[in-house]
């Protein structure tokens, strides 16, 4: 679906049309896209017919004489085709069970396609690799999601030129290093490399001293690299069962770590046993209801308790995955 208001400067694309931008490229994708938005135009809104005098046909004009055509706006130029979406700020393609953007990100492109783009959305798909050219066609992204590939391994050297990136989202990926040059990403505020094979960080991520947020529970991780030293501005470090056999004393001088997930490593401490005072509520006892949220251990919900003494009836209740 082309957003119109924007100009085309937002993509979604539908999971209808991935053959489309494998066979067609960006060019056929849009016509395809204008062809099929004007098939599914509704009578529901009112068009005003531009080439016609301005005759505005309602819906319930539209239910009153049938027979009657309704008016549609002419389609919106293509882009110039030496710069395909040169408009573009956020490009969508989740979802579509793609197994390669190499068509969209030409290998040896050395000039910005995509010169305002800030958001690209690959996550659910299938790819095994990205291109080393992305970073030159998209040189201004400031997120980059890839969230759910199961067969990307690596991500392209490339990714230490993209100067401007804040969020970086690799979770649930096959992902078994991250690459070295991550250093130059210097704007880099949250990474999420969640559920991946990992065994350590590159010594050149402690050079992102704009690091705020890491969430890497569930890896492989034998040593935390460049992890261990002080980021001055890291508030969060998620690294929950890793298998992490001791953790650096020196993340107790990151001056603004606030929030540090440690458990199921064997470096933690076993937990120590509940106080005879604290009440046991059977499972039978507790009716989970609306959805609170969700992160890499579990998901919370709000919870109503069968009256029990001194409870409280309403509570929050966390359902957590796995053996965590």
């Amino acid at each position: 679906v082309t957003s119109r208001a924007a100009h085309h400067r937002v993509f979604f694309f539908s999971p209808m049309l991935p053959a489309a931008l494998a066979a067609g490229g960006m060019v056929a994708l849009w016509r395809r896209c204008r062809q099929r938005e004007a098939r599914d135009e509704s009578p529901r809104v009112k068009k005003q017919d531009l080439s016609g005098g301005g005759v505005a046909v309602s819906a319930s004009a539209a239910r009153r004489s049938p027979a009657r055509p309704l008016a549609l706006p002419p389609p919106l130029p293509l882009p110039p085709l030496p710069r395909p979406a040169a408009s573009l700020t956020v490009l969508d393609l989740s979802g579509l069970g793609l197994t390669s953007v190499d068509a969209l990100f030409p290998a040896g492109t050395t000039k910005p396609l995509y010169p305002r783009l800030e958001v690209l959305d690959l996550g659910r798909n299938a790819l095994a690799h990205l291109p080393e050219s992305l970073a030159a066609a998209a040189p201004r992204l400031v997120r980059l999601n890839v969230q759910g590939n199961p067969g990307l391994t690596h991500l392209p050297d490339c990714l230490g030129s993209l100067s401007r990136l804040r969020v970086l989202g690799a979770a649930r990926c096959g992902l078994v290093e991250l690459p070295a040059s991550i250093g130059g990403c210097g704007a880099l505020e949250e990474l999420y490399v969640t559920g991946n094979a990992l065994s350590t960080f590159p010594p050149s991520l402690a050079a992102c001293g704009r690091l705020q947020k890491v969430q890497a529970s569930f890896n492989a991780l034998v040593d935390l690299g460049g992890l261990a030293t002080p980021l001055p501005s890291l508030e969060m470090l998620r690294v929950a069962c890793c298998g992490l056999a001791a953790f650096p004393a020196s993340l107790a001088a990151a001056p603004r770590l606030a929030w540090i997930s440690l458990a199921g490593n064997p470096a933690a401490a076993a937990p120590p046993p509940l106080p005879s005072t604290t009440p046991i509520v059977p499972a039978r006892d507790v009716t989970p209801g609306a959805p609170l949220g969700a992160g890499a251990s579990g998901d919370v919900c709000v919870a109503s308790l069968r009256p029990r003494g001194d409870l409280p009836r309403a509570a929050a209740l966390k359902t957590f995955r796995g053996d965590v």
